[in-house]
């Protein structure tokens, strides 16, 4: 039942998206089946100080299989010392070289869901804006179910370009910038940062939180 609901939630954020009911899962150019992104994430204190860390798999399900909205399935796996402790399956779209995926939100990582998902808008234009709403059916993976039967409104917009060292190579990546719009005397100011790049898809998930404490998610490998 949750995973249904993590769905429904899914629709929501992503509806500025066009949809095709006969997209095959071989025309995605990022999100092919079998491909597989490695990330450290490090949930630091105010002061920079590591409170926790892990290693984070994001792998598209190798059968390219899709949901009930036609979107993509995708797993994170949460490691410690080499062994999953947490796996998560979610979903991610595709479609005319825009991107948007969930994000981890178990264990530290549980705030992601208060802000605006990953997304890429349409790489090469700074213009690009999304503000949308989630509406949170069950959710009590976050201080003890505080966000559930609200309806999250978050702004993500493009702001500049950078370029991005991975593997010894040099790449352009476009920089997004996103916080929650309301509930900000209750659940207070989330802000994030992204980096995409349109070969290697996100590279940097950054995290900001009200207490001014923040969580990096990097990228370390792909298979591909």
């Amino acid at each position: 039942m949750k995973k249904v609901v993590n769905y429904l939630q899914f629709f929501f954020i992503v509806s500025f998206f066009l949809f095709s009911a006969c997209k095959s899962p071989s025309d995605n150019k990022i999100l092919k089946a079998g491909r597989e992104w490695t990330y450290s994430a490090v949930d630091y204190d105010k002061l920079g100080n590591v409170n926790d860390s892990l290693t984070l798999i994001l792998k598209v399900d190798s059968s390219g299989k899709k949901n009930f909205f036609n979107q993509t399935t995708i797993i994170w796996d949460y490691k410690r010392n080499g062994k999953v402790i947490e796996s998560e399956i979610s979903a991610a779209d595709e479609e005319n070289n825009q991107i948007s995926i969930h994000p981890p939100r178990k264990l530290f990582l549980s705030f992601t869901e208060i802000l605006p998902f990953p997304a890429s808008g349409n790489p090469g234009y700074l213009t690009y804006e999304s503000r949308g709403e989630l509406h949170v059916i069950k959710y009590k993976d976050y201080k003890d179910g505080i966000l559930e039967g609200k309806i999250i409104t978050r702004y993500l917009h493009a702001v500049d370009t950078t370029i991005y060292n991975f593997a010894n190579k040099n790449y352009r990546c476009w920089i997004l910038e996103g916080e929650n719009t309301n509930y900000i005397e209750e659940l207070g100011q989330f802000k994030c940062k992204y980096l995409f790049n349109e070969e290697l898809g996100f590279v940097n998930l950054t995290y900001y939180k009200p207490d001014s404490s923040f969580v990096v998610i990097e990228l370390k490998s792909i298979n591909f």
